[in-house]
């Protein structure tokens, strides 16, 4: 019972408000996939307290069965693998659109401003690793104890992520999920979460490094 009220709270905070969010959007006849140039506090906040959560459950659920290896050689195709799938999923949606390019929000980007540039590495870093915990870590791991074998969990965690990611259209949802299974494939090979969440912050500040390139 106990960890079934666990698992009902960590569906019902953490993995449903982005699909519910973006569904909405899509509903209210959203296009684009709006960004903000900064992360607002509130957010970097409430993700901190939720990755120490996350932190603190998936600590309970690690395999203490083996050690992983081959970390460097993963770390270089790991990431090649999500830069890579970025880049055609970029090049599909020019060539078939289905949405609008992201649109930016909120306010002008204040190009060199320190706190510009110090929040979007705090909150890349921050957001990275709340999502390696959820999806990566926490869900594959909980979704054994419902009877679903490795596989499959694995599988139901990155196609939530994926449509998680609704809000940046189709291609943003593919892109997703090949980044997620790439990055579970090289958690389960590394156990380390510290290797693919490294991998996700350079992802995630790269893409917004060349959102925002005209602001440097």
């Amino acid at each position: 019972m106990k960890l079934a009220i666990e698992f009902a709270l960590v569906i019902l905070f953490l993995v449903l408000p982005p699909i519910l969010w973006g569904i909405r959007g899509m509903l209210q006849g959203a296009t684009a996939y709006r960004v903000d140039p900064l992360y607002p506090v509130p957010d970097i906040l409430a993700r901190t307290f939720y990755a120490v959560w996350l932190y603190y459950l998936y600590t309970g659920t690690k395999s203490r069965k083996t050690q992983g290896t081959h970390r460097i050689p993963m770390f270089a195709l790991t990431l090649a693998a999500v830069a890579l799938s970025s880049l055609v999923f970029q090049g599909l949606s020019r060539l078939l659109p289905l949405s609008t390019p992201p649109e930016i929000i909120g306010m002008s980007i204040p190009g060199y401003d320190p706190w510009f540039i110090a929040n979007n590495i705090i909150g890349t870093a921050i957001f990275a690793f709340f999502e390696e915990l959820l999806y990566r870590t926490y869900l594959p791991s909980r979704l054994l104890n419902f009877r679903l074998n490795k596989y499959t969990g694995a599988a139901l965690s990155q196609g939530l992520f994926a449509i998680a990611h609704i809000s940046m259209g189709p291609w943003g949802v593919l892109n997703a999920l090949v980044c997620g299974l790439s990055l579970q494939l090289c958690y389960q090979k590394t156990k380390s979460l510290t290797v693919i969440t490294a991998i996700h912050i350079l992802y995630n500040l790269a893409g917004r490094a060349w959102l925002f390139r005209f602001a440097f």
